[in-house]
């Protein structure tokens, strides 16, 4: 198996067996709306009702979900297939409480919600069909694609220049040391809003010194509109988004370069930003941002003083110290410009600034 050879299958791999053996039992809102459709392709949990304080009855009679069902419609794929078999370990539990009725185990527990949740499962012969439900959506569903996150992740901390080892340990750390991990093993919407958030922020991020192309702008907007039909949330998502798509802006007057041209970048949530002459000012302007810079930077002349004479920039570290252009010392704006324009400086971009 050649395949295996390759590290980002082995992350893959990995994490979905793992996230799998841990599955929860927890049947979450989710569920139900995923288990109507699976089971007669309707939003309706009528059979439901009482289960989970989010399902009411609306005015036409039928019961409903009170979230968005973005999730539980494509945890529905995998409960769908699965159907005939949930349908078999439901028959027998219905089966055994008919020839012995229904048991007095309790849910021992101070959660009184918990402990009607458990009684209302037994008592329809839901149990072992909402147990198998669970690991369902876990193995088939959401770790699969938590764990094709990682390998996502993984890929852009190499694209950010780390060395594979790094990168699959800090992947781990992410999938295994965070709540990521808790998260993985049930049906989680939230993940599903930190995804796209993901994607969206990364296109924007990662999307070089020239205008977004049409096509990233769309998938840009579509990852960032997924983050609102997943939960409520997206509505501050969606403009935290935008506020950082238009930090860093084009310099579109129109003069004789190098005088105009190039980029504005300002500080996030400040205002003002030191510039490189020195001074604070709305916003700097700069030529040409650069990217994935690694390395030892040597004292310049007219480098910031915050910055220090020598400071190591490590590409690895997401949204970390850009250097963000080539200055001129008495504030022009030049890329490493020939030598009539005067002596060199830097404009070192802190961490706390947005240079896409």
């Amino acid at each position: 198996m050649k395949w295996l050879a390759s590290r980002r299958w082995r992350i893959f791999l990995i994490a979905w067996l793992i996230y799998s053996v841990h599955f929860a039992t927890n049947v979450v809102r989710e569920h139900y709306p995923a288990f109507a459709i699976a089971e007669h392709g309707t939003f309706r949990v009528d059979e439901y009702l009482g289960f989970h304080a989010d399902i009411f009855k609306h005015r036409d009679g039928h019961s409903v979900i009170g979230n968005q069902v973005f999730v539980s419609v494509l945890a529905a794929i995998p409960l769908f297939v699965f159907d005939p078999v949930l349908d078999w370990l439901e028959a027998k539990s219905k089966d055994k409480i008919a020839r012995e009725g229904v048991s007095n185990d309790q849910y021992r527990i101070d959660k009184p919600m918990r402990v009607e949740f458990f009684r209302l499962v037994k008592a329809r012969g839901l149990d072992l069909r909402f147990g198998a439900a669970t690991f369902i959506t876990c193995a088939f569903f959401q770790a699969p694609i938590t764990a094709a996150f990682l390998v996502y992740f993984y890929d852009v901390l190499r694209r950010r220049g780390l060395e594979a080892g790094d990168a699959t340990a800090l992947t781990f750390l992410l999938g295994f040391g965070t709540p990521l991990f808790y998260r993985s093993t049930t049906l989680s919407h939230n993940l599903f809003v930190m995804y796209p958030m993901f994607f969206a922020f990364v296109l924007m991020w990662m999307r070089g010194s020239g205008r977004a192309p049409v096509g990233r702008r769309l998938l840009i907007g579509l990852f960032g509109g997924l983050t609102l039909a997943t939960d409520y949330v997206g509505v501050i998502i969606l403009p935290l988004l935008f506020g950082y798509f238009i930090v860093t802006r084009r310099d579109a007057r129109r003069c004789a370069a190098p005088m105009c041209g190039g980029f504005f970048v300002k500080r996030v949530n400040e205002e003002t930003t030191k510039c490189a002459d020195g001074e604070l000012h709305e916003e700097c302007a700069i030529l040409e941002p650069v990217d994935q810079v690694s390395g030892d930077l040597e004292a310049e002349p007219g480098l910031p003083s915050s910055a220090g004479a020598s400071e190591r920039y490590d590409s690895w570290l997401l949204a970390a110290r850009l250097v963000a252009s080539q200055q001129v010392a008495n504030g022009g704006n030049f890329p490493l410009a020939p030598e009539e324009f005067g002596e060199i400086s830097r404009q070192i971009a802190r961490n706390d600034w947005y240079c896409l």
